[in-house]
């Protein structure tokens, strides 16, 4: 049986929370679930309830088997999720291979709501790079403009790429964001919208929790590969991260705030460019905001992983150690040779 969202519905919290600035009409914006897994018609039109229902459905067959549509997605997201190796791929392969991931994602579970409409309501972009607070990132379509999906295809920590289970997790994560801001109706009536926004009001609330994990358990009873949670073990302490990311930052800062123009001095744009420093700085900060997803992205960009300074600080004190054992060694030994000169002088 689905969850009883309202179980969990509190008034005090709902009230606190900051409610989408969206036009609503209670008369419209609460439609039923649609027949025959037709998708979704209308933005912002559908409560918790609704868009909980569709998923249990799709993920519980009353028969328990699948039909021949779902079955043929099936077999082709499981071909394509053995068949890629990330590892090997360049950042475009990961893209095109995420992206057939999150369209199966939207076909099977979301009545093709996302991607198979008129427009797309998503597009999903790859970075090769890192992020120490998320990994991956969903922002809400605009009218005329699809929903962009980031995904961070390095480990914050490590550097190195995040195994493909982990990514595909993303990737189900970010598309259960995207379904659920797409069309959750926000009505400030109900008070249903602490299902969506959470306690912390990050967007993992409950709605969102009973998805994420009706998806995930349908994906992991298909093959015994899809470890979707599988952690990532680390090598440095705990401290080290957050200190390592806020020395980093405050050394980055100026440069971000455009305070210090050396790091990315554009050329040959115009012959007056040097006699025009205040567009100079606008162009700065335009070129930053396009190549860089947030200020921690640029700073993780420009830095070594927090895993890798500490393996460089590591070894750089066991190598002082091992010194200075050495020269303790040395010193002991020519006080010891030194002993054995001065007692057969004596002699």
């Amino acid at each position: 049986m689905p969850v009883n969202l309202h179980a969990f519905k509190n008034d005090n919290i709902a009230n606190n929370l900051l409610i989408m600035d969206l036009v609503h009409d209670c008369s419209l914006h609460h439609l039923d679930l649609p027949t025959d897994n037709a998708p979704f018609s209308t933005q912002g039109a559908y409560s918790a309830d609704v868009l909980q229902q569709s998923v249990y459905n799709i993920a519980n067959p009353n028969d328990g088997a699948l039909t021949p549509e779902q079955e043929i997605l099936k077999f082709g997201f499981l071909s394509d999720y053995l068949a890629a190796d990330t590892d090997r791929m360049t950042v475009g392969e990961i893209t095109d291979f995420l992206d057939t991931v999150l369209i199966f994602i939207d076909k099977y579970f979301y009545r093709g709501s996302l991607t198979q409409g008129k427009r797309r309501l998503v597009i999903l972009h790859a970075w090769d790079s890192s992020l120490t607070l998320v990994n991956g990132y969903t922002l809400a379509p605009l009218q005329h403009l699809a929903a962009p999906l980031h995904i961070f295809l390095r480990s914050p920590s490590t550097g190195k790429r995040r195994p493909k289970a982990n990514l595909v997790e993303t990737c189900i994560h970010e598309s259960v964001h995207a379904y659920l801001v797409s069309y959750f109706n926000f009505c400030p009536v109900n008070g249903e919208n602490v299902f969506f926004f959470g306690p912390d009001g990050s967007g993992h609330g409950i709605l969102f929790t009973v998805v994420y994990w009706t998806i995930c358990g349908v994906l992991r009873a298909w093959h015994p590969i899809m470890t979707l949670d599988e952690p990532v073990l680390l090598d440095s302490p705990n401290w080290w991260p957050p200190f390592y990311t806020r020395m980093t930052a405050k050394l980055l800062r100026h440069e971000w705030e455009v305070t210090n123009l050396e790091p990315h001095e554009p050329s040959n744009i115009f012959r007056y460019w040097r006699w025009r420093p205040a567009r100079k700085i606008q162009f700065k900060k335009a070129l930053l905001a396009l190549s860089y997803f947030s200020f921690d992205h640029y700073v993780e960009c420009r830095v070594p992983s927090s895993e890798r300074a500490w393996g460089f600080f590591k070894r750089f004190f066991m190598t002082l150690v091992a010194l200075a054992s050495l020269c303790l060694l040395y010193l002991l030994r020519s006080k010891v040779q030194y002993g054995y000169i001065l007692e057969a002088v004596n002699m």
